[in-house]
């Protein structure tokens, strides 16, 4: 989803360096081979239920970051997401301004 780009837009803007992905496909494998800090996942993906992903990653050994960046976001989806793996979890539509 295209919401998901306005963290990663701030994250460079702060001098971050970012990949993206519209799929699932490469991400395996660029996390074998680069050095990843933080995913930000979004629940929806193409042909995956996104924390369904992160779980076959944790079952993997993967144990980068994650935070899911999604509109599910009933209290069911949300503790879902972290026994799936996220290490915090934020909501759509949110504002990108609010200072925790």
């Amino acid at each position: 989803s295209s919401d998901v780009c306005l963290p990663i837009y701030h994250l460079q803007k702060e001098g971050y360096e970012t990949l993206g992905f519209l799929s699932t496909k490469n991400v395996e494998k660029c996390l074998q081979e680069e050095p990843i800090d933080l995913l930000i996942v979004d629940r929806n993906l193409p042909g995956v239920e996104g924390s369904e992903f992160v779980k076959t990653l944790r079952e993997k050994g993967f144990s980068q970051a994650v935070i899911f960046v999604t509109a599910k976001n009933s209290d069911t989806h949300i503790e879902e997401g972290f026994l799936r793996g996220a290490d915090d979890y934020v909501t759509k539509p949110y504002n990108i301004d609010r200072k925790s």
